[in-house]
């Protein structure tokens, strides 16, 4: 990595704070989708408006300057040591209890070892 990934990720591990994802997974039968969420898993990340991180990191798509981003480790472990994924509709939960929906993945880990999503307010 360069110079550039080493100060990225240094100040990452600086603005991290515990988080939580729920794996939510949806099926449809005779006309219903149901809903069911998966065990919380806690990691460490940083959840930073998009257009701090659009200043420094510019990836191959466009990340709207309107909506918070999920920054982590582009190895990202649970606090088990476990490999975690994290998915296109998943839910993030902070530790006031703020809940987000993953909206999309930038994967930026072979350039900054970073991986960031952009994320919406979730209600439910």
């Amino acid at each position: 990595m360069n110079h550039v990934a080493t100060a990225v990720r240094s100040a990452l591990r600086s603005f991290e704070e515990p988080l939580q994802v729920v794996t939510v997974t949806r099926t449809r039968a005779l006309g219903r989708t149901q809903a069911s969420e998966s065990e919380p898993k806690t990691f460490s990340g940083v959840i930073a408006p998009a257009e701090q991180w659009k200043q420094i990191i510019a990836p191959g798509g466009e990340i709207s300057a309107t909506r918070p981003v999920l920054v982590v480790d582009g190895a990202l472990l649970d606090s088990q040591g476990s490999l975690l994924a994290i998915n296109k509709n998943d839910i993030l939960v902070r530790g006031d209890g703020q809940r987000f929906q993953i909206l999309e993945k930038f994967d930026e880990a072979e350039r900054y070892g970073i991986v960031l999503y952009t994320l919406t307010e979730s209600r439910v």
